[in-house]
């Protein structure tokens, strides 16, 4: 604290292990706030001060003769490649969502298939969703999405029905 030549407010009574323990959560997290930071937080910061001062020793050693400019090219370089990587991670992941998002749908699809009966299958078929409902946005579709076609209509009022429902088991 005394280091920075800054006042800093502190803790003016010390408590043990024990007190700290025994205080309400409220009480501990005020306390706390005006403690140093960790044994182990100190170390982890001294760490990376060794290592940015030898990544700039290196730099420096390295590229003795450069210019300023040619040192701030060098910097922007370095953060379009910073951001093509993190572009390239957002990438894998969104693959990865959207295989899980066509497995998850081959699943429900498969579930709905080996259904006992048609009309357990579209029952089952309209409760489950192969996207999560926060993802489909009904109101950017037209109506004319949503509608079935004329085959796909009489497919489902044949299911609908109760009297053909029990003569079409699959098998």
């Amino acid at each position: 604290m005394e280091e920075t030549g800054k006042w800093m407010p502190k803790n003016w009574k010390k408590l043990n292990e024990q007190e700290l323990n025994d205080l309400p959560l409220i009480q501990k997290s005020r306390y706390m706030a005006y403690e140093g930071p960790s044994h182990r937080m100190n170390e982890a910061l001294n760490e990376a001060k060794k290592r940015l001062l030898e990544r700039k020793k290196f730099e420096d050693r390295l590229l003795p003769k450069m210019t300023k400019e040619e040192r701030e090219d060098i910097q922007k370089y370095m953060n379009i490649m910073a951001r093509l990587k993190a572009a390239e991670a957002r990438d894998r992941l969104r693959l990865i969502q959207l295989h899980y998002e066509a497995r998850h749908a081959r699943v429900i699809e498969q579930v709905v298939t080996y259904r006992p009966t048609a009309l357990q299958g579209l029952r089952l078929e309209c409760l489950l969703t192969a996207k999560p409902l926060d993802q489909i946005r009904l109101a950017n579709r037209k109506c004319e999405d949503l509608k079935p076609d004329k085959v796909t209509r009489k497919r489902i009022e044949e299911l609908m029905n109760p009297c053909s429902a029990r003569e079409l088991v699959r098998t």
